[in-house]
C-alpha cells in the first residue's frame, strides 16, 4: 500500500501536506523534539546520519542567511550498536553548544517518518506541531530556492 508518506520522500519537494504525527525522539536526552521546539514561529529540522552532519551546515548557514532568526534543530541518526555517551563526547568538541543537537538512538525516529538518512531531510514544524517535508538531499542554490518558496507559500497559506 503506497502511504502518503511514500509519495513524499520519492519527491524532491513536496507540495507540504502534514507527515503522520511527530514521534518521540528515542535517545540519552528522552525528549521530545515538539518539547525543544518553538510555540511561536515554524522550526526547521534537518535530519541525517551522524557521519554525515557536516551535510547540515551548509543549508543551515544558507537558511540562517535568507531568513534570518529561525530555530533549527538538527537531528542525528546513530546506528543501534553506537555508544551514545562516546558520540555525545565527540560530537561535543566538534559542534558549537548553541546548535540545537539531538541524536536518533538507533534510527527508529527517521524509520518511522520513512526518511533516508544518507543525506539531509529537511522538514518543517509548525506552532500546530504539524510536520511537512520541505528538501532532501545536499543543499544547492536550486534547493534552497525551492524550500524558500515552499516556506513563503505556507506563511501565506497559514496567514489567509
Amino acid at each position: 500500500m503506497f502511504s502518503a508518506i511514500s509519495l513524499l520522500i520519492t519527491a524532491l519537494f513536496a507540495p507540504a501536506p502534514p507527515l503522520e504525527p511527530l514521534p518521540t525522539l528515542r535517545s540519552s536526552e528522552r525528549v521530545s523534539v515538539t518539547e525543544i521546539a518553538s510555540d511561536e514561529q515554524p522550526t526547521i529540522l534537518i535530519v541525517v546520519a551522524a557521519q554525515r552532519l557536516r551535510l547540515t551546515k551548509a543549508w543551515e548557514l544558507a537558511i540562517r542567511e535568507s531568513i534570518g532568526d529561525v530555530q533549527i534543530i538538527r537531528i542525528a541518526e546513530l546506528k543501534a550498536d553506537a555508544e551514545i555517551e562516546a558520540v555525545r563526547r565527540k560530537l561535543g568538541r566538534r559542534i558549537p553548544a548553541e546548535i540545537d543537537l539531538l541524536l536518533d538512538a538507533g534510527g527508529s525516529w527517521a524509520q518511522q517518518l520513512e526518511l533516508d538518512v544518507n543525506e539531509p531531510s529537511l522538514l518543517l514544524l509548525r506552532p500546530d506541531r504539524s510536520v511537512h517535508l520541505l528538501a532532501r538531499g545536499r543543499h544547492s542554490p536550486e534547493r534552497l530556492d525551492k524550500l524558500l518558496s515552499a516556506l513563503s507559500a505556507d506563511d501565506a497559506g497559514r496567514e489567509e
